[in-house]
């Protein structure tokens, strides 16, 4: 059966699924790639401290894989993710969930130790995993509780306690007055401790999400910096290379003193020559030009013309021409 008889139904929904599986396995060719050349394991956490799915999974510095997921399971959360195949794992490999940039993003530290190996799949328990500590949620924390104080009620207290022991001695007298300002204090500036905590907390927020770019930056930084000392080196060679140059020309002007000396005497004098006729020289120009657009014009009128050029010969003879021709005949 020719190709033009076939079912063009079928061939246009084979054709849709070929495309469809095609592009499947392009989107997801690094998952496919990462199955075939890597194992999965999984980590217990108390808490997930910020780690992100798609964060580095690390040993000994080296990335080794990704984290592929983070759910919650009961009391403590479940972190699944990849490692290279030729990574080896201990039977008694411990996980740690670390700041990988001082704004706050993280990557999974893996450290294989003991004996034997890990088998794939196999879930390392709560008591080898540790969670990072989190200056962006101990901010917010902070401004939360300290939000929930009453510092009313607290400058009372304070002032309580105070006329309470009004009648102590004079030294814990004076401690206690200091503590009754002390409140006094923390009560009129509530409102300014509340903003600042609130800023705070705003501005680790945007550190934050601005995190990546902050990276970006600093490792564009070191990379210029980088740069900047391999051209050190360069630089240090082309100084090195002009000194010695400069050494050889003032060793070459030495050595050729009395021919240099004329030559500058002379070019001095031709300078000042030219200095002296800088008026004619200037004007001469000025002719040429003229003289040039005029040819120019003559040139391009017809099939021949008639060019004078004064003082060079034979034309410099034309004025004089007539009157040698009349001298001539006599």
């Amino acid at each position: 059966m020719r190709f033009s008889e076939r079912n063009k139904t079928v061939i246009g929904v084979s054709g849709i699924a070929v495309i469809v599986v095609v592009l499947a396995v392009a989107l997801n060719s690094g998952a496919i790639y990462r199955s075939l050349t890597s194992h999965g394991y999984r980590a217990a956490f108390p808490e997930a401290g910020g780690l992100l799915v798609g964060d580095e999974v690390r040993i000994g510095g080296l990335t080794v894989g990704k984290v592929g997921s983070i759910d919650l399971e009961g009391d403590h959360v479940a972190v699944s993710f990849s490692v290279e195949s030729d990574a080896r794992l201990g039977a008694l490999t411990s996980a740690a969930i670390k700041t990988q940039t001082p704004l706050g993003r993280k990557f999974l530290q893996v450290e294989p130790v003991g004996d034997g190996v890990l088998e794939p799949g196999s879930e390392i328990p709560l008591a080898r995993t540790n969670s990072p500590y989190d200056i962006a949620q101990a901010l917010s924390d902070l401004t939360t509780t300290t939000g929930q104080i009453d510092t009313g009620k607290l400058a009372e207290s304070l002032d309580t306690v105070a006329t309470t022991f009004s009648d102590t001695p004079p030294a814990l007298r004076a401690a206690l007055t200091g503590v009754q300002q002390l409140s006094q204090t923390i009560a009129s500036r509530d409102d300014a401790l509340r903003r600042l905590l609130a800023g705070g907390n705003s501005l680790s927020g945007v550190l934050a999400e601005r995190s990546g770019q902050i990276t970006t930056l600093i490792g564009d930084g070191n990379l210029l910096l980088d740069e900047l000392y391999r051209r050190r080196d360069a630089i240090h060679v082309l100084l090195a290379n002009t000194t010695m140059v400069v050494t050889q020309l003032r060793g070459v002007v030495d050595d050729n003193q009395a021919q240099i000396g004329p030559a500058l005497a002379e070019l001095e004098k031709t300078l000042d020559l030219l200095n002296s006729n800088d008026r004619n020289i200037a004007a001469a120009i000025h002719g040429v030009g003229r003289y040039a657009r005029t040819l120019g014009e003559a040139v391009g009128s017809g099939p021949f013309f008639y060019a004078y050029i004064a003082n060079l010969a034979p034309t410099n003879l034309a004025p004089v021409l007539p009157q040698l021709l009349q001298q001539g005949s006599r």
